[in-house]
């Protein structure tokens, strides 16, 4: 006796690893340079291939900071572009033109248009007139002036007779055998460099530290030489810490990745 064959439904197909989510639209308010900013680095995502949790393990940001980029709620250093674009599938040819666009429309959203001027209502009978309002606002210049000057001053004379901003940031050694070390072993040392635009090897090193060691850093720069931590993770970014009485560098791949992507307010250092 035959029998008829079972019909059995099909497994269902699992989806493909490193699937994300659709980015949302992005807001109607934002600023024309922003939104093509946005846009064009949201195409840099879906070409990349990568999730936020991947990137943020290859870029010195976090993953929240990476959503806020790709809403259009803030702009990258150029550095972060870079090795962000260094990471394209397509590979470097592919990669260095998406970072040419990308800079070139950076530059252009960090720059507003100059705001429209509204017109000058009309007084209503007993109010004060243009040249009356004139008058008695002509010492709000005045007082922007002054504070200019000042900033100014503080400026020129440096952070020797000014009062800088600080953060203590945390050396940050990704080899678990050499963290919270009691001992300060030689092998897990790590350099502070002299200069942050010269290679970071032993003719350049100012003095060692040590997992998490504390130090105070005063400005940082986004455009040094790449350092590349052992587990292949890479940065451009620097920090001018004082250590013994003496300003030296410390790479930001040595900062805790947290700390990293929080400069908390800290300045753009001046060559």
């Amino acid at each position: 006796m035959l029998r008829r064959p079972v019909k059995t439904q099909p497994e269902p197909v699992p989806p493909p690893p490193g699937r994300r989510k659709a980015l949302a639209e992005l807001p109607a308010h934002l600023p024309s340079g922003q939104r093509e900013f946005a846009t064009a680095l949201r195409s840099l995502y879906e070409e990349t291939g990568l999730s936020l949790s991947e990137l943020e393990a290859r870029l010195p940001v976090s993953r929240s900071t990476l959503s806020r980029y790709l809403r259009g709620e803030g702009l990258p250093d150029v550095a972060v572009l870079r090795l962000w674009c260094e990471l394209h599938p397509a590979g470097r040819e592919r990669g260095d033109a998406v970072l040419g666009e990308l800079t070139a429309l950076l530059g252009r959203a960090a720059s507003p248009g100059p705001a429209a001027t509204p017109a000058e209502p009309r007084p209503q009978p007993g109010e004060p007139g243009p040249r009356t309002r004139f008058r008695r606002l002509a010492v709000v210049p005045l007082v922007v002036g002054v504070a200019a000057a000042i900033a100014i001053g503080f400026w020129i004379t440096g952070p020797e007779n000014a009062e800088t901003p600080r953060r203590p940031v945390t050396v940050h050694n990704v080899v678990q055998s050499c963290q919270h070390k009691d001992t300060r072993p030689a092998d897990c040392s790590l350099g502070l460099a002299k200069d942050p635009y010269l290679p970071y090897s032993a003719d350049n090193r100012g003095a060692r530290v040590w997992d998490d060691q504390r130090l105070s850093a005063d400005c940082r720069i986004t455009d040094g030489v790449v350092v590349t931590d052992e587990k292949g993770r890479h940065s451009s970014i620097w920090y001018r810490v004082d250590h013994a009485g003496k300003r030296l560098w410390l790479p930001g791949i040595r900062i805790l990745p947290r700390e990293l992507g929080k400069p908390g307010g800290l300045p753009l250092c001046t060559r």
